[in-house]
C-alpha cells in the first residue's frame, strides 16, 4: 500500500504531504481495501444473480436471509444478509 501510494505521488510529481485521496481520484482508482471489496460485491452479485458467469462450485455459495428462515429480521424485507454456504473460502469472507 505505501509502495503503491509512493509510485502514485512520483508519477504525478506531488510533494510527499499530498492527500492519498487525491492521488487515487487523478487515475481513477480504488484504494487496496476498496477493490477487494468491490471484489466480493461482484462474486456476490454473480452467485445470486448470474450463476452461468462462474465455475458450478460458486453456484449454492451464499444464499438469502429467507432462505435460511422465516421469521423478520432488522432488516427490510426488500434487504436480504448474504451468509457464505460453505466452508470453501471462508476465511477470505470475513
Amino acid at each position: 500500500m505505501k509502495l503503491k501510494n509512493k509510485i502514485l505521488r512520483i508519477i504525478q510529481n506531488q510533494p510527499f504531504c499530498s492527500h492519498v485521496n487525491d492521488l487515487y481520484t487523478e487515475f481513477n482508482l480504488l484504494p487496496l481495501d476498496h477493490l477487494h471489496t468491490q471484489q466480493l460485491l461482484v462474486l456476490v452479485f454473480k452467485c445470486l444473480f448470474n450463476n452461468e458467469l462462474i465455475p458450478s462450485v460458486f453456484h449454492s455459495y451464499f444464499v438469502h436471509n429467507h432462505d435460511i428462515h422465516n421469521y423478520a429480521t432488522r432488516t427490510r424485507s426488500d434487504l436480504h444478509i448474504f451468509v457464505p454456504n460453505s466452508s470453501f473460502g471462508k476465511r477470505r469472507i470475513k
